[in-house]
């Protein structure tokens, strides 16, 4: 898997996707409906499909890394998905295991990927709060 995007100064988010980005769905249960399209973010049953333009912060609150970048992406745009109700928020659980599972897919230190998955586990409830 291969992502290419730009590092954004004296933005709101610090990335930019330039090229749409692809990535087999194997959560289909994720969605409350047969489909999500947003601007930037499509989601079917078979595909999560992050368009071209797309911004997001990277990995939040850590070291930004080639190996973190995938997962940080999907990551942000389900959570942007679960937040305006279009994923059920029941299945943020899975959409943290996602995060997880690429972070060892993209060939992250074990260690940091569950210290990672936790970090997303722990704080989230924190930071929507601020």
């Amino acid at each position: 898997m291969k992502i290419q995007f730009i590092k954004l100064k004296k933005q709101k988010y610090k990335y930019k996707l330039i090229k749409t980005f692809f990535l087999k769905n194997d959560n289909s249960s994720l969605l409350n409906k047969k489909t999500i399209n947003l601007d930037y973010i499509s989601i079917n049953k078979s595909c999560i499909t992050i368009k071209s333009g797309y911004e997001w912060d990277g990995a939040s609150g850590a070291i930004d890394t080639k190996t973190v970048m995938i997962p940080s992406l999907i990551h942000d745009a389900l959570y942007q998905c679960l937040e305006i109700g279009f994923i059920n928020k029941k299945n943020r659980k899975k959409i943290d295991k996602l995060f997880y599972d690429l972070c060892i897919k993209n060939k992250m230190n074990s260690f940091r990927a569950k210290y990672m998955y936790l970090a997303v586990r722990l704080f989230y409830p924190i930071y929507r709060k601020l």
